[in-house]
This record gives structure tokens, C-alpha cells and sequence, in this order.
């Protein structure tokens, strides 16, 4: 079985760690947690110290102990992880540092990762980690000096057989985030992060029969591209090779006319399915049957629409012949006073004319 473990902080509150080390070594022998320890340059978890104390002691084998980064707040690199270095000391052969990179902000680059954990690497005399979500890799982190620290990847397919592409510049990742969701964990309530542990063992991506990738680009067998999110779909899912891309990927006002609910993001359409992203739902198959009613149903009642006004034409047009038919007797009968009139005047005319 694949091993499995949580990532905790403050939030979980108390933790059973006797309960929750015994399912964790459940798997392969050896119980592993994440532990946050701290934030920038001042913050310390108000459980770090009482959660990592209490891992120890029920014979925890492995913690990975991660610092929540804030490059956002203009803050060096270097000064972070000396200050995470001040805070949880020395660290055990079996343990890892990680570098929790995950603000938005033009100062969270490649760079100042690189900064942190170089900075961390001479502190201990060993690579510490980094953890960073697929497309946040893609954006920020495409630096060749990276791949030399294990990666711990977030990619939220919410399964722990799951095997999200690896996203350049790694070639493989020690760990991956499944899920945020992860409920009935021994030792924890509510639900926590839940991870898997491969050890760089990472299987090849299945790019389906026919298409092709280079890394960062899938495309169908006609060259249509599919990128980001939906890539990483394709090539985590046991693909159908025939569902192949239609169109690329666009952004759609209203993702689904009979969901509008749904509200904007981005879509394409394959020749079995539809894919759709939106900031709430990530990654999704859209509703395509549902919208393919829709739109028949709007499609017959425009046919009937075109119906009733070709109707109401005919009888209009019937009503237009009517009227110039009475129009053409009327004309006729004005024609026909007319002449009448004229030949009664011309036989007066004449008339008088023999008096004269």
C-alpha cells in the first residue's frame, strides 16, 4: 500500500499521536507527519512546539517540518530560513525541512526559493524540500537549480492512487498532496491534508495512444493542445485516446447555460466530453448530456417560434391579398365611373355642336 500522511498546524488543535502513529506506519512500517513550525520571520505555530514534543514522543519516524513563506512581505529569503534554523534547531538524519511556497505576489519567484532553500541547505549540510502546487510551479518555479530539492507536490485529485504529472523543470517528487479534505485520519478530528509518500518513485504520465508531450504542452493527434489543468486531467485519468480535443482551451462567460450557476472559466471541448475549470471546482468533466438538453430544448422552441411567425405571416400576407383584391375592384369601379362621365360629356359636347 501506498504510504499516507498528514500535514497539521494550529489548526487540528490536539492530536492523538499514539492513535495516529499506529495508522500511519500502517502502510510500510514507518509513520510519517508534517509539522508547521513557522511563518516569515516572526510567526511561530502556537502548537509547534507541544505537536512536534508529542510526535517524538510516540515514536514518530519521520517529520517533515515546513515554514510557511512571505516573500509578499518584502522579507529576505535568507533571514526566513535562518529564523525557521533559530526556531526548531537541529533536526534528525530521518527528518526533512520544507519551504511551504505558496503566496501570490511578484516577489514569490524562482529566485527567492532558491535563496531560502540554499540558505537552508548550508544550515543543516542537507537538501531541505519544497512543497508548491502544480500551476504555481509552472508560473513561478521553472528553474533548472530547483530540481536538485525533493519535491512535494500539491495537486488536489483527491485520491491517494492518484499520479498527477510531474511539472517541469522536476522530473519526479517525493510527495504528493491529495487532497484538503481528508476526514476519519486516526488521532485528528475534522478533516486535515492528506498526502502519499513515493520517495521519487513517480510512474510515467499515460499520454494517451497517438498524442504527444513535451513536458508542459499534451496534444491530440491533429495538434490541438491541452495545457495546465486539463494536461494534468488527461494524463492522470486512463484516458479514452479517441476523446480527442476538438478546439482549444477558451474562457467562457458562463460555463454551462444550463448551470449558470457555475459562473465563468475555462473550457474545451473533446469528442466524448467537455472540460471545464473554475476557481471553486478546479479540474471538472462538465454536465455535457444536461447542456445538450438544454440547448435542444431552446433549439425546439425556436423552431416553434419560427413556426407561430410563419403563421401569423401567412395570414398576414392573406390579409394583404384580400385587401388588394378589394383595392383592384375599387379601382375597377372608379375606371369604370370615369368613363362614364367622359362619354356622357363627350355625347354633350356633340350635342352641342349640332346646334351650332
Amino acid at each position: 500500500m501506498t504510504p499516507q500522511f498528514v500535514d497539521i498546524s494550529a489548526f487540528q488543535g490536539n492530536i492523538d499521536f499514539v492513535a495516529y502513529r499506529k495508522w500511519a506506519a500502517s502502510f510500510d512500517g514507518i509513520a510519517r507527519i508534517a509539522i508547521k513550525a513557522t511563518e516569515g520571520t516572526g510567526f511561530i505555530d502556537p502548537n509547534f512546539a507541544t505537536n512536534r514534543a508529542k510526535a517524538l514522543d510516540a515514536g514518530i519516524d519521520v517529520l517533515l517540518l515546513y515554514h510557511f513563506a512571505r516573500p509578499d512581505l518584502g522579507n529576505n529569503a535568507s533571514a526566513e530560513a535562518n529564523f525557521m534554523q533559530s526556531t526548531i534547531g537541529n533536526v534528525r538524519d530521518s527528518d526533512l525541512v520544507v519551504l511551504d511556497y505558496e503566496v501570490s505576489s511578484p516577489q514569490a519567484n524562482a529566485s527567492w526559493a532558491y535563496a531560502w532553500l540554499s540558505q537552508q541547505e548550508a544550515n543543516y549540510g542537507k537538501l531541505p524540500g519544497i512543497y508548491a502546487a502544480s500551476a504555481y510551479i509552472q508560473q513561478r518555479l521553472n528553474d533548472p537549480r530547483l530540481t536538485k530539492y525533493p519535491l512535494w507536490l500539491a495537486n488536489w485529485q483527491f485520491s491517494p492512487d492518484a499520479r498527477p504529472p510531474v511539472p517541469p523543470p522536476w522530473t519526479s517528487y517525493e510527495f504528493v498532496q491529495y487532497t484538503d479534505k481528508a476526514t476519519n485520519v486516526p488521532g485528528i478530528a475534522g478533516t486535515v491534508d492528506a498526502n502519499i509518500f513515493l520517495g521519487g518513485n513517480t510512474p510515467m504520465s499515460n499520454i494517451p495512444q497517438g498524442w504527444t508531450d513535451d513536458g508542459t504542452t499534451l496534444k491530440g493527434p491533429d495538434g490541438t493542445p491541452v495545457v495546465l489543468g486539463f494536461r494534468d486531467h488527461v494524463l492522470s485519468n486512463n484516458w479514452d485516446p479517441a476523446n480527442i480535443p476538438l478546439e482549444a482551451e477558451h474562457h467562457d462567460l458562463i460555463l454551462e447555460q444550463s448551470n449558470k450557476a457555475l459562473g465563468a472559466g475555462q473550457s474545451q471541448m473533446y469528442r466524448k466530453t467537455r472540460m471545464e475549470f473554475n476557481q471553486q471546482m478546479g479540474v471538472f468533466e462538465g454536465w455535457l448530456g444536461q447542456e445538450l438538453l438544454w440547448y435542444q430544448k431552446q433549439y425546439q422552441a425556436l423552431l416553434q417560434k419560427i413556426a407561430d411567425l410563419q403563421q401569423q405571416l401567412n395570414a398576414e400576407q392573406a390579409q394583404i391579398a384580400t385587401l388588394q383584391a378589394e383595392n383592384d375592384k375599387l379601382n375597377a369601379l372608379l375606371e369604370a365611373s370615369n368613363l362614364g362621365k367622359i362619354n356622357n360629356l363627350a355625347q354633350q359636347i356633340a350635342g352641342l355642336s349640332q346646334v351650332q
